[in-house]
């Protein structure tokens, strides 16, 4: 039962470090690792939402698998989007932040 608790003890002071990490990102006003985490929380949030909207059964058992078939397109692609953002760098608005800097 101990070493549990000093699982738990470890795993919370990672959490905080994390979230604290988090917060310091959010508070720089022009970060690559801002528009990152932003990103990220927004395919999360699309997921959980994706996920939400497949519980409830419809009227029609078609019109319900079809629903769930198209959430589940609509979820990978959103996700396929942002690695694919990831690996070219980011989308254009950030490239032309990014070159705004380099020109001051």
């Amino acid at each position: 039962m101990e070493a549990f608790f000093g699982f738990l003890k470890v795993a919370f002071i990672c959490a905080t470090a994390v979230l604290a990490l988090i917060i310091v990102l959010l508070a720089l006003p022009r970060s690559p690792l801002r528009d990152l985490v932003l990103k990220l929380t927004q395919r999360v949030g699309a997921t959980v939402v994706g996920g939400g909207l497949m519980v409830p059964d419809l009227a029609l058992p078609v019109a319900g698998e079809i629903a769930d078939v198209a959430i589940v397109i609509f979820v990978i692609w959103y996700w396929y989007t942002f690695f694919k953002q990831l690996n070219s760098g980011g989308d254009a608005a950030t490239q032309r932040r990014i070159a705004s800097r380099e020109d001051d």
